[in-house]
């Protein structure tokens, strides 16, 4: 799996246009707390905007603020992340679950920040996935 951090819809179509010209799945991150403070209705909207005719996985991160999970999940969010622990997490889990959503609490260690990488960047990045 080699993931991508998008920061906005331009960066999500091409990077499902790259995933799909390489024949790979497309599993991608917004930034750290990005459902809290873009919005998960900005979220959901990027997502819209984007015509891929193969399936990928958007993870929005939504912080430490269970608040911003149930937002979220309301907006129509299915893959979430939250910061959150123990009791916490497992109450937004089970919530989660209920609107047939997955919650993880786990980021990536590496992965192609599209803020700062080119096209080029982004094939090479994919193109790994393959190998």
């Amino acid at each position: 799996m080699n993931p991508i951090l998008l920061h906005n819809a331009e960066q999500l179509q091409q990077a499902c246009d790259a995933a799909e010209e390489a024949n790979v799945p497309l599993i991608a991150f917004t930034p750290e707390n990005a459902a809290g403070y873009m919005g998960a209705g900005y979220v959901r909207a990027m997502m819209e905007q984007v015509t891929a005719t193969s399936a990928y996985t958007l993870w929005a991160d939504c912080g430490d603020n269970p608040a911003t999970c149930m937002q979220a999940l309301q907006a129509g969010l299915r893959h979430l992340v939250s910061h959150t622990h123990g009791e916490v997490f497992v109450k937004l889990s089970d919530m989660a679950s209920q609107h047939n959503a997955v919650l993880r609490n786990d980021r990536p260690a590496q992965a192609l920040d599209m803020r700062s990488a080119d096209v080029a960047a982004l094939h090479a990045w994919l193109r790994q996935a393959c190998a």
